[in-house]
């Protein structure tokens, strides 16, 4: 769906041509007083040239019904679902896993293969110790936001933690020599600049940012590229190894539907094997062992630890 005013706008511009024109003429007023900043001005101009591509995948347009309705009925469903879920968290296990190749349930959490979680809050990460080492360390934080303290929010997160909490968390510990790192982060600066901090402090070099590019079921973006909102969210991947740098790809775009789950991000699984089992410098996929924090769902052959890990997974009826 649509950030909601962005919704309405484009029904009163289908329903109303002349509304369309007057839009228009505003955007080119303030497009004259502002300009894009040339990292949204990157990722505009390469989404807008794969536009024939994403209308194979995204095909057909919205009714205005459908435009005015916005998934309405989703969000409600959603919200239906995150509370029951969060009201199974206090009953779950501290930790589980499942070794096998085929998925399995267990004490009411469904675990895909070879996956496995740990409920436990950042601050005790140094308690998990230093003897296993990971390939792949994929965080979510979840950064402060002023708008979202102004708002009461019931959907599933985790509570908004300070940068400088962040920054001390130790995980160069616990990365093998050739270790990727990856880290979605907002559009801030500070928060941007705390990420380039701790990839210091880990010793990991900066290799690459990709693009989650957010559209709709038919392909529209949720909201137009401005100087204030963006319709995408930047992920930075650092390496242990600079001589990795040259096998990660940069300025990628990753183009999908959003989940109604506030703040859910795509799974990036099947992408990283597909960048990096053709370099020689990485193990054998089969062999790579992959780490999430602030995870909220488990996935195929990866270990998640946070304080709602296993969150996502919980086998309900509602």
């Amino acid at each position: 769906f649509r950030m909601d005013l962005e919704a309405d706008k484009v029904a009163r511009m289908i329903e109303d041509p002349k509304q369309e024109d007057i839009d228009k003429r505003k955007r080119k007023k303030r497009k004259r007083n502002k300009c894009l900043n040339p990292e949204a001005e990157m990722v505009q101009n390469k989404f807008f040239n794969t536009k024939t591509f994403v209308s194979e995948y995204f095909p057909g347009a919205p009714t205005t019904e459908e435009i005015r309705e916005n998934n309405k009925a989703l969000r409600k469903n959603v919200g239906a679902l995150t509370e029951k879920l969060t009201s199974l968290l206090s009953s779950a296990p501290s930790s589980g896993k499942n070794l096998y190749s085929e998925s399995m349930e267990s004490d009411g959490i469904l675990y895909p293969p070879q996956s496995s979680f740990t409920i436990t809050d950042i601050s005790d990460l140094d308690r998990l110790g230093s003897e296993n080492k990971y390939d792949i360390i994929l965080m979510d934080p979840p950064w402060t936001n002023k708008h979202i303290k102004r708002i009461k929010n019931n959907s599933i997160g985790y509570n908004m933690v300070e940068n400088e909490v962040l920054e001390d968390m130790e995980l160069g510990n616990i990365m093998t020599e050739d270790a990727v790192v990856l880290v979605w982060v907002t559009n801030k600066e500070r928060h941007r600049e705390s990420v380039r901090r701790m990839f210091s402090k880990w010793g990991v070099s900066m290799a690459a940012s990709w693009y989650w590019v957010k559209v709709t079921v038919y392909g529209e973006l949720i909201c137009d590229f401005s100087e204030a909102k963006q319709p995408y969210e930047v992920c930075f991947i650092g390496t242990k190894n600079p001589a990795m740098i040259e096998d990660i790809p940069d300025n990628l775009l990753m183009i999908s539907v959003p989940s109604g789950i506030h703040s859910h991000k795509p799974p990036l699984n099947d992408l990283l094997k597909l960048v990096l089992e053709t370099s020689s410098r990485f193990p054998a996929w089969d062999k790579v062992e992959n780490l999430e924090l602030f995870g909220r769902n488990l996935q195929p052959g990866w270990r998640t630890i946070g304080n709602q890990s296993c969150l996502m997974n919980f086998v309900t009826n509602c």
